[in-house]
């Protein structure tokens, strides 16, 4: 009958609308989990980063020290002079340019 060919367009329409209103959620519930999975993993780098230029720095410091203290043991044994600290340091930065 018309009524019931009538009433079932119509429920069909309702049902294909909430399943467009579910998509549509869904849809914008991952976009924000995805943004805020991007935004931690964004910081996260960052962090790490930083840790790791902060290890870099540190590293490099020992090195230098090392680089000074062998540069003020060597030049005692090859001629029995003794060479300050910071004249050390300026011989290891004249050597490696930092």
């Amino acid at each position: 009958s018309a009524a019931y060919q009538t009433a079932l367009a119509g429920a069909r329409a309702r049902a294909q609308s909430l399943a467009d209103a579910n998509r549509k959620s869904i849809h914008d519930e991952i976009e924000r989990a995805r943004a805020a999975a991007d935004a931690k993993a964004h910081g996260d780098i960052q962090a790490a980063e930083a840790r790791i230029a902060a290890s870099r720095d540190e590293a490099r410091s020992h090195v230098v020290k090392a680089a000074e203290d062998a540069a003020i043991a060597i030049v005692a044994h090859l001629t029995g002079d003794t060479v300050s600290a910071d004249e050390a340091a300026s011989a290891v930065r004249a050597a490696t340019g930092r």
